[in-house]
């Protein structure tokens, strides 16, 4: 069967799959332990849908997700990690705004927040296909090793070029826009990391910034998107709440291709 959590800030994917794994009621037809797991990992400090399959249905994970998700991101400016978010690792520097955020005070130079014309012609040149920058910390694994454990052994340099990877990004607009603080509402393929935003409008505007929240209200799947409205029967446990949702049929799973521009 499929669920769908909404995760709670401070979960990784991992601890949802490990929290749900000994709280679902057992199975008289699957005397082994249960299998579960999750598809399109959430980081801890984002919230939002997270599609989780138990026992047989977890071979089908990687068929049903389309590959599009969207997002609500924020983000902070004068602030920059290694992370490029507000749990850094080793690295947290502050560039306190002047005259009221008028400017910012970098590496001895001010740097001026981008008029309103220069951040829709930021936007705009981020629809499509998009080459972004990874972040050092991330899950994906390099030489057999998850990217962050290496990154935790090496001190930030905040003028290295990070590696990039292509991504396509379906809709951006503007939420919010207030100073210090700006907000998108943002659609995209699978493996986007949408932090990378902040090292990107850094490198475009001059001026430092990272992401504060990560929402995901929604994820495609081969039988269309999955919101946290999306019907269902709901069950709680001691920490969660969790909705059983529709479970594709076989013939459908295996005759559907899988429509991703996901690098």
């Amino acid at each position: 069967m499929f669920l769908l959590v909404d995760k709670p800030l401070g979960w990784s994917s991992f601890d949802v799959v490990a929290h749900l794994k000994h709280r679902l009621p057992p199975l008289a037809w699957w005397p082994k332990k249960r299998k579960i797991w999750h598809g399109w990992t959430l980081d801890p400090w984002a919230t939002g849908v997270l599609i989780i399959a138990t026992d047989t249905d977890t071979k089908k994970l990687a068929t049903l997700l389309a590959g599009r998700k969207r997002y609500r991101a924020s983000f902070e400016r004068g602030r920059m990690t290694d992370t490029r978010d507000t749990y850094p690792r080793n690295f947290d520097q502050y560039y306190p705004p002047t005259q009221n955020g008028q400017w910012w005070l970098v590496n001895t130079k001010p740097q001026y927040p981008p008029s309103r014309y220069q951040r829709e012609w930021w936007l705009t040149s981020l629809h499509g296909h998009v080459t972004l920058p990874l972040p050092p910390f991330r899950a994906s694994k390099h030489h057999g090793q998850p990217v962050y454990k290496q990154a935790r052994k090496q001190w930030f340099d905040p003028t290295m070029i990070p590696e990039s990877k292509e991504s396509f990004i379906y809709h951006i607009s503007p939420l919010t826009y207030e100073g210090w603080i700006w907000a998108l509402d943002l659609e995209v393929s699978g493996g986007t990391y949408i932090r990378s935003l902040a090292w990107l409008a850094y490198t475009t505007f001059g001026i430092p910034c990272v992401m504060t929240s990560l929402v995901r209200t929604w994820v495609s799947t081969m039988r269309g998107r999955r919101t946290l409205h999306t019907p269902g029967e709901i069950y709680t446990t001691d920490k969660l709440t969790y909705r059983i949702i529709e479970v594709p049929s076989d013939a459908h799973i295996l005759t559907t291709p899988l429509l991703s521009h996901s690098s």
